[in-house]
């Protein structure tokens, strides 16, 4: 099975059965992202902005091709786009942006009582700025990582 994603624009917010038939010809959703309702730059089927579904799967190289023609008999898309899943996707996208609020979270300061540094506060800024230097190395690492993949 090979990895694919698709992105569906729907005139409303459910991925109009395209979920379901990924799963009727034996495939497996692995993620499912709603990007939310955008404007056009020019009308579609008479729409001027839609909702768009980015989902990952994995399905035979064979069923594609069937997927590919019953996508294009259902009247609910107003497009889509089928693509082999790349390095970078919309998982690893989620991964970079929960380790950017972990490191946000580090970064917030905590409430001080007294206004002059003390020993203890400056060991925690330290800790605090080391453990950012932490989490900035780790992303930067898994980007170099899927740069080399790729």
């Amino acid at each position: 099975m090979h990895q694919y994603e698709i992105t569906v624009i729907t005139r409303d917010e459910t991925n109009a059965g395209v979920a379901n038939l990924i799963q009727e010809l034996k495939g497996h959703i692995t993620a499912e992202r709603a990007l939310g309702r955008r404007q056009f730059t020019y009308p579609m089927h008479k729409e001027t902005a839609g909702y768009y579904t980015a989902l990952r799967f994995t399905l035979e190289p064979d069923q594609l091709e069937i997927l590919d023609r019953r996508l294009r008999l259902m009247n609910e898309l107003l497009r889509y786009l089928i693509v082999t899943a790349p390095a970078t996707s919309m998982i690893t996208a989620d991964l970079k942006i929960e380790g950017l609020q972990e490191a946000k979270d580090l970064e917030q300061p905590e409430q001080a009582t007294a206004k002059t540094p003390t020993p203890e506060s400056e060991a925690n800024t330290r800790e605090r700025e080391q453990k950012l230097q932490e989490q900035l190395d780790k992303l930067l690492a898994n980007d170099q990582d899927q740069i080399k993949a790729q």
